[in-house]
């Protein structure tokens, strides 16, 4: 006789003992079930349990010394896969044990998504084992694991492929309900994977969102403080002023613990303008009309736009 309990549309919720309904239409309480595909109209849609997080011993949210070195490294998923398919280039993967963990203050594990539900889940099915043997190796160096969540495949509209995801930060953030559905289901899934804190990707809010997007980080820092453990708050930061228009970024910056400037693909086959220059210049080239394509001119419009400096990494 099968045990499997249906769940789903004219099937019904889940019981308390099997609590989340899968994609396919079944009742579990693992990762298969409350994660990807999970349906949250009929049972719970997040993971409780394990605790792999290093403790934290200070909160974070402090202006760090002029002068201090932070080093932070994103670590992407898809990485995994390297070597495989037609332009393999004789590469190998690269995994968590390739990181250099001795050298990194932070690791930024790109990317994890969030559902219409505004319930978490991983960006790819094999990345769930990623996250345990990630959290596990950082515990030598001491090293701090976040996930950063969108990313531009996740919210931009000229990804094309990404279409059904476009809107899911814009609806997300409209209403205090949702936004802290999102924050429960951001906590929850540090939590049981051991991540030590988020970073927002969010590529890029609109001007008329701006309230919303404060809000937003105003209440994970009031959350993540409540949580009591030290969990981070970052903003991975546009290179130019168009892509910060939908930050109020002075108050952002006093609710995160510091903002990634993103200074990199600073010029690239994408412009409109065809240009041949170094896609991560350190300074303004005396031939380019276009401020803050540079990584000194990204950090000087932060600055003008109230972010502390000791809050730019």
């Amino acid at each position: 006789m099968s045990t499997d309990v249906p769940c789903g549309p004219g099937r019904g919720e889940c019981p308390s003992n099997r609590p989340c309904c899968s994609q396919w239409g079944y009742c579990g309480n693992d990762a298969d079930y409350c994660l990807i595909g999970c349906q949250a109209a009929f049972g719970r849609c997040h993971l409780d349990g394990r605790r792999l997080r290093i403790p934290a011993t200070t909160t974070t949210n402090k202006l760090l010394p002029n002068g201090t070195l932070v080093n932070i490294a994103y670590f992407p998923g898809w990485t995994q896969y390297r070597g495989q398919g037609r332009n393999n280039c004789h590469q190998r993967p690269y995994l968590p044990s390739s990181i250099p963990w001795s050298s990194l203050d932070y690791v930024m594990f790109a990317f994890v998504y969030f559902d219409d539900f505004h319930q978490l889940y991983p960006a790819d099915a094999s990345d769930e084992d990623l996250y345990f043997e990630i959290n596990r190796l950082k515990l030598a160096s001491g090293t701090r694991v976040m996930i950063s969540i969108g990313g531009w495949s996740f919210t931009h509209p000229d990804n094309k492929r990404e279409a059904s995801t476009m809107y899911r930060f814009e609806n997300m953030i409209r209403s205090p309900d949702s936004r802290r559905t999102f924050i429960e289901s951001c906590i929850e899934f540090c939590q049981f994977y051991g991540f030590d804190g988020v970073d927002i990707d969010y590529e890029y809010p609109a001007y008329k969102d701006r309230g919303s997007v404060t809000a937003l980080f105003k209440e994970m820092r009031e959350a993540f403080d409540r949580e009591g453990s030290g969990l981070v708050l970052s903003l991975a930061g546009a290179s130019f002023q168009e892509g910060i228009q939908g930050f109020e970024m002075e108050k952002v910056a006093a609710y995160a613990d510091f903002v990634m400037i993103m200074s990199y693909d600073l010029y690239g086959a994408y412009d409109a303008v065809k240009v041949v220059n170094i896609h991560t210049a350190l300074i303004q080239m005396p031939t380019e009309k276009h401020s803050g394509h540079s990584v000194q001119g990204a950090i000087e419009m932060y600055l003008d736009h109230g972010v502390p400096r000791n809050k730019i990494v």
